[in-house]
C-alpha cells in the first residue's frame, strides 16, 4: 500500500485529507491504491491504520470498519480516528490498539494450482505486551494483488489472539498478496503463489 513503517517521503500516496493529533502525529486520508488512512509518526515513519474498501457496511457488531472514502479526518485526545465517509454518508471511529502489532502466525509462502483452495488458512495473531494474544480485536482480510477469494474477509481475533482466512486462488497465474489489517495497527502481507493448472 505504498510502502509500510518506512520513511513517508519515499512513500507514494494520494492526500485528500488531513489531521494531526497532540503528540505530533499526522493522519493522511489518501486515495492511492484503493484509499486508506494513513498515520506518519513525529520521527517521520509512515504506517497505515485503516483501509477504503468499495463495499460493505459498518453494522456495528464489531466487525472491521469498512468505508467508501476518506473526505475528511479528526483525531481526538484519545488518539481515536474519525472518518468522514462521503461514499457511505457517514462518520467512522478507528480505534488504536495500544501496545498491539498484527504478526503473521502461519500460512505465508503457500502456493497451489490456480482455481484450487490452498492446503493451509492464513493466520495472523494480535501481539500485546509481553507476547500474549490479544483476543476480540477486528481483523480484515483484503486480496491486494492477484485474483483469489477469501472467506470470511472480516473476523474479531479468538481467546488466543488468532484470525484466519481460507484461500481459493483465481484463474490466473502469478503471484497473489494478501494483506491483513487490524485497526490502529500496521497491517502484515501474505505473498501466496497461483501455479498453473495441472494438466489430466
Amino acid at each position: 500500500r505504498g510502502g509500510e513503517d518506512i520513511p513517508a517521503t519515499a512513500a507514494e500516496i494520494g492526500p485528500v485529507s488531513l489531521a494531526v493529533d497532540a503528540a505530533g502525529n499526522l493522519y493522511i486520508g489518501e486515495s492511492l491504491f484503493g484509499g486508506s488512512v494513513r498515520k506518519v509518526l513525529p520521527s517521520g515513519t509512515i504506517s497505515t491504520i485503516g483501509v477504503v474498501f468499495s463495499s460493505g457496511d459498518d453494522s456495528g457488531t464489531g466487525a472491521l470498519v469498512q468505508f467508501g472514502s476518506a473526505d475528511a479526518l479528526a483525531v481526538d485526545a484519545a488518539g481515536n480516528v474519525y472518518v468522514a465517509d462521503g461514499g457511505w454518508q457517514c462518520v467512522h471511529k478507528l480505534t488504536p490498539q495500544p501496545s498491539s502489532k498484527l504478526a503473521i502466525s502461519s500460512g505465508d509462502r503457500q502456493s497451489s494450482p490456480v482455481n484450487t483452495a490452498l492446503p493451509s488458512p492464513l493466520v495472523v495473531k494480535v501481539v500485546g505486551a509481553g507476547g500474549a494474544g490479544v483476543p476480540g480485536v477486528p481483523v480484515g482480510f483484503q486480496v491486494t494483488s492477484g485474483t483469489a477469494r477469501l472467506s470470511p474477509t472480516r473476523i474479531l481475533t479468538d481467546a488466543a489472539g488468532l484470525a484466519s482466512v481460507s484461500v481459493t486462488l483465481g484463474s490466473t497465474p502469478g503471484p497473489v498478496v494478501v494483506t491483513a489489517m487490524g485497526l490502529g495497527l500496521p497491517p502484515v502481507t501474505f505473498n501466496l503463489t497461483a501455479t498453473e493448472a495441472v494438466g489430466p
